[in-house]
């Protein structure tokens, strides 16, 4: 209300009317609408509130709470980060990350607590200060930190794994190349399966692979088609990053060998593939083979000391602990690869 004069005079603080007991519920409602919990710390160290969002997440009782009872419901190994989280001269205002357990499910959850850096009145003293701790609720963000590292990690190990492919790759297609052309076109169709079977990896959220996309799309790579000479049969099944990588390798070099060398050469010959699962000594195992039949002649040794023969006879036993068979005769070629998938 404006004077003759011009001043300014205050007019009534409506706040003032009203009732202790109806600021008390108002700053109640405040309080439960906060989604935190909080609790305070008088001078001495002692525990001496907490907010009902404490009572219901934790399901302890305030009264038994005082001094360090309210620990019980921090995990044992969060304990002494978040009592200095709640110690005045410590906290400072600084936040820590500790798991709370919840009372209704019995499982962890991660908070982020903050220890405030002003007095607050002590609810039950307010000639003593008390220090207000805040906790919120990060489990939903510490789970996707912890999973971007874990994927950060497993990115990181995948290129040095295929950094370490390719250069065996280039280093043994140089060897076993007769002419600069023979090695430029074995070194690209190598280096397009590893691209392929990448492709495949990143699109599946866990980095797995159906093992009949791996034959299927090696088929389709050589320009063959299933039904014309060519037989895939086996359970559905997905593979490991870690095992799809090598054993599609492995699959590109028979796939090749049979178009260069084996019975897709000759209208009578024909390739069948085929897979099943076992479980042997309580580990899991695939047993994938692949068989030629209808050779026309028998295949050329030097078949035998080339990148894809050392890649089915070693290469898979180092990487993924594989047992490899080859048989070889006039007629038909046939080779089992047994990978251990793990417990059964």
């Amino acid at each position: 209300i404006r004077t003759r004069k011009g001043s300014l005079m205050a007019g009534p603080d409506r706040s003032q009317s009203r009732s202790r007991e109806a600021r008390e519920a108002w700053l109640s409602t405040i309080i439960e609408a906060v989604p935190a919990l909080l609790w305070a710390f008088a001078a001495d160290g002692r525990w001496s509130w907490a907010s009902p969002q404490w009572v219901s997440y934790t399901g302890l009782d305030p009264a038994e709470d005082r001094r360090r009872g309210w620990l019980e419901a921090v995990h044992p190994e969060d304990r002494e980060t978040a009592l200095a989280a709640s110690v005045p001269a410590v906290a400072s205002g600084r936040a820590a990350h500790i798991r709370m357990l919840e009372a209704r499910t019995g499982s962890y959850r991660w908070f982020k607590i903050m220890g405030s850096a002003l007095p607050v009145p002590d609810p039950d003293n307010t000639d003593a200060p008390a220090w207000l701790v805040t906790a919120t609720d990060v489990d939903d963000l510490q789970n996707l930190r912890n999973e971007q590292r874990r994927l950060l990690a497993e990115l990181q190990h995948r290129v040095r794994n295929n950094l370490a492919n390719i250069r065996s790759i280039v280093r043994r297609t140089g060897e076993t190349s007769a002419s600069v052309t023979d090695f430029a076109g074995h070194l690209e169709g190598r280096l397009d399966a590893l691209g392929r079977i990448q492709t495949y990896v990143a699109r599946s959220p866990a980095g797995d692979v159906a093992l009949v996309e791996i034959v299927a799309e090696e088929i389709l790579a050589g320009a063959l088609r299933e039904g014309e000479n060519v037989h895939i049969d086996g359970p559905s099944i997905r593979l490991p990053a870690r095992i799809a990588e090598p054993l599609a390798l492995a699959i590109h070099e028979l796939t090749q060998n049979a178009i260069k060398y084996g019975p897709l050469m000759t209208p009578d010959g024909s390739v069948r593939v085929t897979w099943r699962l076992d479980d042997r000594d309580g580990t899991r195992w695939l047993d994938f083979e692949w068989a030629e039949t209808g050779l026309r002649d028998p295949l050329p040794e030097t078949i035998r000391d080339g990148f894809g023969f050392e890649l089915l006879k070693r290469t898979l036993g180092y990487q993924i602990d594989a047992h490899t068979t080859i048989r070889l005769d006039r007629h038909k070629m046939e080779c089992e690869i047994s990978i251990p998938l793990g417990k059964a």
